[in-house]
């Protein structure tokens, strides 16, 4: 387990105390622990619920499923991602997929409890995903203690993850068979940069992916192919930064495939 998991899976006894301006209590609450972290400031019906916590009850639903990674982002680590890997693989244009779950939570109020189901390219251990709207299992309940009550009961929903990676998978394998020529493929990630869907920087990464392939598998001249290019040097930096903001990155280069696939 990495440092960045430990560190969320450790943040614990979270708390809320009165804010008080000039002796007056402001009805806002700060969102500290038993360390005082201080991880944000809400109304005082919000009810923070720890990383550790919401993994404990996933886990009863998906005792098969091992923590892999995680990701954050905000005042010490106030939004976070636990990502969590399946057991069963599946086959795409020849290709394996794995599935992973991403446990999403905020400390701060800032993105309600739900989870993403994103596959894994194992080839290149590269997560992507497609379809994002059906990819998001939403636990629609506020941070509020009923609400955690009423999480830890629809939490079940994960029986549908596969039902949602099948959807993903669809998709993908559309991009498949939509041809892409090498010069095609550089003239659609440069639109891309000028559109800052991804940066300069990612770019030219991804030009020199789908250019010149490490991997005979990556040989082929297809919108799958050039997808892969673009998320590729976005899951290396992922792996290396740990951020919210990486993944969110993904999701939005997915976004773009995603219309062109089901236009």
């Amino acid at each position: 387990m990495d440092k960045l998991t430990e560190k969320l899976l450790s943040i614990k006894n979270l708390r809320t105390e009165e804010l008080h301006w000039n002796g007056i209590d402001t009805r806002k609450r700060v969102i500290t622990d038993d360390k005082g972290e201080l991880y944000g400031v809400m109304g005082r019906t919000y009810h923070p619920i720890g990383y550790g916590e919401l993994y404990a009850h996933v886990s009863e639903w998906m005792p098969e499923a091992k923590i892999v990674s995680s990701a954050s982002g905000g005042m010490n680590n106030s939004k976070g991602i636990i990502t969590m890997e399946l057991p069963d693989t599946f086959d795409v244009g020849g290709q394996t997929i794995k599935t992973y779950v991403n446990l999403i939570n905020s400390l701060d109020g800032s993105f309600p409890i739900g989870l993403i189901v994103s596959p894994l390219r194992v080839s290149c251990v590269n997560q992507f995903v497609l379809l994002r709207k059906q990819a998001f299992i939403e636990i629609r309940q506020k941070h509020t203690r009923n609400g955690f009550t009423a999480f830890t009961k629809e939490v079940r929903i994960v029986n549908e993850v596969y039902n949602l990676l099948k959807g993903q998978l669809e998709v993908a394998q559309k991009l498949i068979d939509m041809p892409c020529t090498t010069a095609k493929g550089i003239e659609f990630i440069d639109k891309l940069i000028k559109e800052k869907i991804v940066t300069k920087k990612i770019g030219e990464e991804a030009k020199s992916l789908f250019e010149n392939p490490i991997r005979p598998e990556d040989e082929g001249r297809n919108h799958f192919i050039l997808f892969n290019a673009l998320t590729e040097p976005l899951n290396i930096k992922l792996r290396e930064k740990h951020k919210l903001t990486n993944f969110n990155q993904i999701q939005n280069v997915g976004d773009v495939f995603t219309e062109l696939a089901v236009a």
